[in-house]
């Protein structure tokens, strides 16, 4: 039985073998007359002309099937005598020919390939296409038709691309496409009108062009193509079905729509879909204005995207219409960095109907922004409207609270304790170019404000707590307004308002400094800031090394470094030290390098004290420099000297003198860190106005006891009003010659006294005054030349005291 069923097999398999032997046969001996017919049907169905150089039989080259291979083929228009453009050219093309109508003497092409070719699609100026190749040449008889062999190319089921080049150009609308097919499969079938159409073979696009000025879609990109179409030869429109595109960088984009070539329509609407697709990729398929306007942008999120392309085929910018979810995207700020954005948005460039379509007419939407600002919590709204000049309307809102203020701090210098802050803001201008470097101004308006709600901030290396930070500041691209600020630095409650003018010129340019104008009330001060500033160098702002994360104290300090502030400073009562005063006003000038007080007015020592001044080289190495002027006016002396430390000696003290004391000076020295005076460095000019003096328990007068006048009252010594200038030079003050005039004796005084070790005095006493003095005594002036003999004494520093003792030779006028 077996033996039987492979007989018939073997039978059969030799029939068809001798079937189709004979069928080639026939075809091998009658091949020119085939390549006859198939030119001749070609040819009598188009208004042109179809050469081949050269054809060659290969039969079963393409499986079963006979085919004939033809070499350096041209299609040409009727007009190409004219243009000398091909519309086709080929170095070689296989037609398949289908077997089963070989014995009808009809010829069917099965499959089609295609080699090194190039499709050449003009459309001049004129409206003439060489397309028209096609519109055949005449209306055929029915005879005709029926040699025509209409199933000649209808019955193709495969045609298959190698190095395959088409370029359309219309040069009446100035369209564009150009595409070249490494190797491209296509399976074909037909159903009444309709093909179907499936593509799948990878190509490289070189454009595709609605409007020259805009540039091209898909400039020189390598692509991937699987792509479902259907061709109606009635209605003459191609249907895209799902299908997909694979880019370089492995993403597909799907694609669906449809292109009407009917006369009274020529339109084609197309539908594009990414998913998570970043957009630096993305706008490499865009022409090249689009990719510019919205790389401009510097963002480069993951894009989900639905994009509607519907555009006409006479010409002109098609209609673009995009919805996305942009994910995960970044963008830089010179004060810190936006990131993990998300946002739904869309895009149009066709927003005012009655505009044309262009870019100037496009906007992005991008609603519900939500991310991080460094830390912080945002939240946000995008709209650039005209992208050929991009203006962006932007709006968001921040939270900052004690854990994300803390992971933009130093830990080592600062420290956020308590309270949070809420920040609101709206941009409205240029995106690509934020500021104008030669204006130095901000190309756009900028405005909003941050409300501060019981901050609390330690500045660890001075050991400073900010505390109790409350307030709201407002701002725009000119101006930070501060209505109401209020908080606590340690000891004082400070209320500020005011201005700080350069916020953007800071913020964008490295050599910009903030202008700070500010009104201060301390209803109670207790002064603690003097140390603060001579002790600030040691947190001078160093350059940031590039690429570092952003630390929210750098901003500070480098805000602390560049800023210049005029506060006028008012106080109820101040206490610095001993100094005790009231009713301060005054205005202040500080920078990181200087601090100047002026027209400083207080009421203090049972006075009132004028002063101006202020300190130099803060930022300095050495030693900050001190210098001021002002004047006393009726302050108790003893006061004066217990509020200044005693001037740093320790000679005369509060606890020794007593009186009136009206005053003008000009000083200048060096201080320490502590605030101490450096007394080699001290410089100045005195003038005093003592009235109702005294000096009680004074030990050089103790001393002088001793030797004159023992039985007078030394210990509590009253002096007629004393005016005098005196210089002041290193650690010495220069005294000019002097009537000392007191209850206990007159006697004239000049000479050097020393904050330090070089104190020589000479010291004349006239022996007027053995005469006995009583509270009868009368205050007198005297020439002391003039006033008969003297005793002279010497008051000189020795092993650290100041001894008096006879100089009857006067060596120190001599000296």
């Amino acid at each position: 039985m077996i033996r039987k069923v492979f007989k018939i097999i073997t039978i059969c398999l030799l029939g068809v073998f001798l079937t189709l032997a004979a069928a080639g046969i026939w075809v091998y001996r009658n091949k020119e007359l085939v390549f006859v017919k198939v030119k001749e049907i070609v040819n009598r169905q188009i208004n042109g002309k179809l050469e081949v150089r050269d054809y060659n039989f290969t039969p079963l080259r393409n499986g079963i099937g006979f085919t004939f291979s033809l070499f350096d083929i041209k299609l040409q228009d009727s007009l190409f005598k004219k243009h000398q453009t091909n519309l086709f050219e080929a170095e070689q093309v296989n037609i398949t020919l289908d077997t089963r109508f070989i014995f009808l003497r009809k010829l069917i092409v099965r499959s089609l390939n295609v080699s090194n070719a190039r499709l050449n699609i003009f459309t001049g100026k004129d409206g003439y296409t060489n397309l028209s190749v096609f519109s055949g040449k005449h209306e055929d008889s029915a005879e005709e038709k029926d040699q025509q062999n209409p199933d000649f190319i209808e019955s193709v089921s495969l045609i298959t691309f190698e190095n395959f080049q088409i370029h359309q150009i219309d040069s009446s609308s100035q369209k564009y496409f150009g595409t070249s097919f490494h190797k491209l499969s296509n399976t074909v079938t037909r159903k009444g009108t309709a093909w179907q159409l499936k593509m799948d073979g990878h190509s490289r696009f070189s454009g595709m062009v609605f409007n020259a000025e805009n540039g091209a879609f898909l400039k020189d990109q390598e692509t991937r193509l699987n792509l479902s179409l259907a061709f109606d030869d009635k209605d003459r429109k191609l249907i895209v079905d799902p299908s997909s595109l694979e880019i370089e960088s492995g993403d597909k984009i799907g694609i669906t729509g449809l292109v009407d070539f009917n006369p009274a329509a020529e339109k084609i609407k197309l539908n594009f879909e990414t998913n998570k697709l970043e957009l630096t990729t993305a706008l490499k398929l865009l022409p090249k204005n689009l990719q510019k306007s919205i790389g401009d942008i510097g963002i480069n999120p993951k894009v989900t995207a639905n994009v509607h392309l519907n555009g006409s085929l006479k010409g002109g910018t098609p209609n673009l219409d995009i919805d996305f979810l942009a994910q995960s995207f970044h963008y830089k700020l010179p004060l810190g960095f936006f990131h993990n954005l998300d946002t739904k948005g869309s895009y149009s460039n066709h927003v005012d109907p009655e505009k044309p379509v262009s870019d100037a007419n496009s906007r992005i939407i991008a609603n519900g922004i939500s991310g991080f600002f460094e830390t912080f919590p945002v939240k946000g709204d995008l709209v650039i409207n005209d992208l050929l000049f991009p203006k962006a309307f932007i709006k968001g809102k921040l939270r900052a609270d004690t854990s994300s203020l803390n992971a933009l701090f130093d830990p080592t210098r600062y420290s956020v304790k308590e309270g949070h802050a809420e920040m609101t803001f709206q941009y409205k201008g240029n995106l690509s170019e934020m500021f104008n470097m030669k204006t130095n101004k901000l190309n756009g308006s900028f405005k909003g404000n941050v409300l501060f709600k019981d901050i609390g901030v330690n500045y660890i290396p001075q050991k400073i707590r900010i505390g109790k930070l409350n307030g709201l500041i407002v701002f725009d691209e000119k101006l930070i307004v501060i209505p109401d600020l209020n908080f606590l630095d340690g000891q004082n409650k400070l209320f500020v308002n005011g201005k700080v003018e350069g916020l953007c010129p800071y913020l964008f340019k490295d050599d910009e400094i903030l202008k700070a104008f500010v009104n201060i009330r301390i209803p109670e001060w207790k002064l603690n800031w003097v140390e603060v500033l001579l002790n600030s160098n040691k947190t001078k702002v160093v350059d940031k090394p590039k690429n570092t994360k952003f630390k929210l104290s750098e901003v500070l300090d480098k805000a602390v470094s560049n800023i210049r502030i005029e506060a006028s400073l008012q106080s109820d009562h101040l206490e610095y030290f001993k100094l005790s005063a009231r009713d301060v006003r005054g205005k202040m000038n500080l920078t990181s390098k200087k601090i100047e007080l002026e027209n400083f007015s207080l009421k203090a020592c049972g006075g009132a004290v004028n002063i101006s001044g202020g300190i130099d080289h803060l930022d300095a190495n050495g030693n900050p420099e001190l210098h001021a002027e002002g004047k006393l006016i009726n302050t108790d002396v003893h006061s004066v000297f217990g509020a200044f430390n005693n001037f740093g000696q320790k000679a005369i003290t509060d606890k020794n003198i007593r009186g009136k004391l009206s005053s003008e000076f000009k000083f200048r020295a060096k201080l320490r860190r502590d605030v101490s005076l450096i007394q080699n460095s001290m410089d100045g000019k005195l003038f005093i106005d003592l009235n109702n003096a005294e000096i009680v328990s004074f030990e050089p007068f103790l001393k002088m006891k001793k030797i004159i006048f023992k039985k007078r009252k030394w210990e509590e010594v009253r002096f007629a009003p004393i005016r005098n200038n005196f210089v002041l030079k290193g650690g010495e003050i220069e005294i000019k010659p002097m009537q000392i005039e007191s209850n206990v004796l007159t006697f004239f005084l000049e000479g050097i006294y020393s904050f330090g070790d070089k104190t020589d005095l000479s010291i004349q006493i006239p022996l007027m005054n053995l005469k006995k003095r009583d509270s009868t005594y009368q205050f007198s002036s005297y020439n002391p030349e003039k006033i008969g003999a003297n005793i002279f004494l010497r008051a000189k520093q020795e092993n650290g005291e100041v001894n008096i003792k006879l100089d009857l030779l006067k060596k120190f006028r001599k000296k």
